[in-house]
């Protein structure tokens, strides 16, 4: 593997066996957004893939490279500006070949023939809106799609399970309707409309994935009653009458030529009328406010059931005197709502009521903010805008760092969020929340999401886990003064640590003082690069992720701050512990991630990614060592780093003649890695 993501391969001199496989596409996944999954009995899990060749059916061939296509053997995958670029969207797979070595050390080359046709980019142009209780319209989808059906779900958090709420769809217009049950239109706790997410699938273009909110209006008062007992005045006798009262949230970008009549008039008013936002107060923070604007269709459906069986329809534009009282909800987010009409030429601003009234009269509204509704008085029914600004809220979330759980804080973007109860930890006292490892400012306003970390010390105590500072034969009060000092054990053979100029001690019950990791855990902790995983334990055998390991590489490196806040991943977030350290270790050329954007935070981190990240951080060049490590891929990324590791006296390898590449790096090893490194 080249520096620059290359990748090279000796010549394999096999012919390329013929072979059977199965392969299946799909789109829209977490890795990738078009994933090719090979079903292949010689692409064993021992199998290292040198290299994946396509051909499509037009007779073209498309190499693909290690690093960034293949990530489990038998999966590939591509971003849409990958296949794009490759001119590969569009067409037919019609054969693979695999040039793999196999656990025997064995090359060989294997072709499977296949029939996969690779679908098109959708592109980004589609929208999802809610036509009325019951429909969603899709619209902006592609003019050659062929056979599209929506799926709706509603939104969850990652991990957890949606539920298909409704299925298929019927196009009309170059867009598509699906149907929509008129229940669970809001959030559990029933203050924010509930988020669906729209999926559309078809014969020839990639998963479209769309959002879509439902506005719950509802009528309140009897004024449906009154214009119903109005029209039945109307009809003949025998006939019954029923109203009902339609709202269609409208798409901007897709009204028919009465609807964009009506919302020109309104934007031409919009421009002489509405205020802009209020400004902060001299010296307050700014607040982010983004304008938007909820463009409503309101109609009067009329339905006359005549005596002779018959029956008719009709709109009702105007009610007269009787003024219906119309709730909307609205978010708590929203400022500076404003409200105007369209009808029937004449565009009007809605007058803003400061109190709800008894006798309300045509052409205003109410805000009541302690039920989050926005009571609309009207009889006249047709097109309504509302506009407002939207404060940004951030999600301040607290990492207690072992202690008792303290619950995340919404903060409006340009406030400051209060200290939280402070939270507990046995063994420990708790010195504040810090942010980058530096305390946190409550009186700042925040401008972002963001994970406040607990800080803590150790209580001082004289005993613990069954051993003593005095017992086992060594002398107590030791301090740490400098890389390596070590410190005296405890009478059951565990390691004391000590922090540096101060007397707070701890003991590790599972860290034996014969162990080869002792000092490193001493080191380690002191320097504040790990913790123990319990108030006397520090899990020596337990697994790190990627995460942990850049973190722990990070904070050995003293936690710089990364230059840029560029995030080159889609699975790490500014509110994620680890995130100045993957930004810092990408800058320093330390990884690139699983492919270009997954870095895969969760995943189990291994033995060669480890010495591979150190490695890196030390910019080392090529070792003159030669290793006699039996298991290592010599065409692998990590064989440098191995060859350096051995150089430098950092491993020496799991058993004669065996480095375990792949086996998953434990904590002991870890901080083993770095102590040798360091000290």
């Amino acid at each position: 593997m080249g520096a620059e993501g290359s990748l090279g391969f000796s010549k394999v001199n096999a012919a390329a066996a013929a072979a059977e496989a199965t392969a299946a596409l799909s789109y829209g996944g977490h890795h990738a957004a078009v994933t090719l999954a090979v079903t292949a009995g010689e692409i064993t899990d021992q199998a290292v893939v040198q290299a994946v060749i396509l051909t499509t059916a037009d007779g073209k061939t498309y190499a693909l490279q290690h690093v960034q296509n293949v990530w489990k053997r038998t999966e590939l995958g591509w971003n849409w500006d990958g296949l794009d670029g490759s001119g590969l969207a569009g067409k037919t797979i019609t054969n693979l070949r695999y040039f793999i070595r196999d656990a025997e050390g064995n090359y060989a080359v294997y072709s499977y023939d296949l029939g996969v046709p690779v679908k098109l980019n959708p592109g980004t142009g589609a929208a999802a809106t809610f036509k009325s209780a019951t429909e969603i319209q899709v619209t902006g989808l592609p003019a050659d799609i062929e056979n599209p059906v929506a799926e709706v779900k509603t939104s969850v958090a990652r991990g957890e399970t949606a539920t298909v709420i409704a299925t298929g769809a019927s196009v009309t217009g170059g867009g598509i309707t699906t149907a929509q049950p008129a229940e669970g239109k809001t959030t559990e706790d029933g203050t924010e409309p509930q988020t669906y997410v729209i999926t559309v699938t078809s014969d020839n273009y990639g998963d479209i994935s769309l959002t879509a909110k439902y506005t719950e209006v509802a009528v309140e008062g009897d004024a449906l009653d009154q214009i119903k007992a109005a029209l039945a005045q109307e009809e003949e006798p025998g006939s019954t009458v029923e109203v009902e009262l339609q709202v269609e949230t409208m798409d901007p970008d897709n009204l028919d030529a009465e609807k964009q009549s009506d919302l020109d008039a309104i934007q031409n008013l919009l421009k002489r009328e509405e205020p802009q936002p209020a400004p902060a107060p001299s010296g307050s923070p700014e607040k982010k406010l983004n304008k938007s604007m909820l463009l409503l269709d309101f109609n009067i459906l009329k339905t006359v059931h005549h005596a002779d069986a018959s029956t008719t329809e009709g709109n009702v534009e105007d009610t007269g005197s009787a003024v219906m009282d119309i709730a909307v909800p609205f978010s708590s987010a929203w400022s500076q709502i404003t409200l105007y009409r369209s009808h029937k030429g004449a565009v009007i601003a809605l007058t803003n009521l400061t109190a709800r009234p008894d006798s309300p009269r045509d052409g205003s509204f109410y805000l009541d903010r302690e039920n989050r509704k926005l009571h609309i008085y009207t009889s006249k029914f047709s097109t309504y805008a509302m506009t407002y600004y939207e404060e940004t809220v951030y999600t301040v979330s607290f990492n207690s760092n072992g202690g008792s759980a303290v619950q995340a804080m919404a903060v409006r973007a340009g406030d400051a969020v209060s200290s939280p109860t402070a939270p507990t930890r046995s063994g420990y006292t708790f010195n504040g929340w810090t942010l980058n490892g530096s305390a946190y400012d409550f009186s700042k306003a925040v401008d972002s999401d963001i994970t406040l970390t607990a800080s803590w010390t150790r209580s001082s105590s004289g005993n613990g886990g069954g051993s003593s500072y005095s017992g086992g034969g060594s002398t107590g009060g030791s301090t740490a003064s400098g890389g390596g000092t070590t410190q005296p054990t405890g009478g059951n053979g565990s390691v004391i640590i000590s922090t540096d100029g101060a007397s707070a001690q701890t003991v590790f019950t599972d860290v034996a003082s014969g162990a080869y990791y002792y000092d490193a855990v001493n080191w380690a902790v002191t320097r504040n690069i790990t913790d123990g995983t319990g108030d006397s334990t520090f899990s020596p055998d337990a697994q790190c992720s990627r995460a942990q390991m850049i973190t722990f590489l990070w904070r050995a490196a003293g936690s710089p701050l990364p230059r840029s806040a560029e995030n080159p991943f889609v699975d790490i977030s500014e509110s994620d512990y680890y995130y100045n350290a993957v930004l810092w270790a990408v800058e320093a050329g330390i990884t690139d991630g699983m492919d270009a954007l997954h870095f895969e935070p969760g995943d189990t981190v291994t033995r060669a990614q480890s010495v591979t990240f150190l490695y890196r951080l030390a910019g080392a060049g090529r070792s003159g060592t030669t290793s006699a490590f039996a298991d290592l891929d010599m065409s692998g990324y990590y064989v440098d780093a191995v060859y350096w590791a051995v150089e430098n006296g950092i491993t020496d390898g799991t058993a004669e003649g065996t480095f375990s590449p792949d086996d998953a790096c434990l904590r002991a090893q870890i901080v083993t890695f770095l102590y040798r490194y360091y000290v």
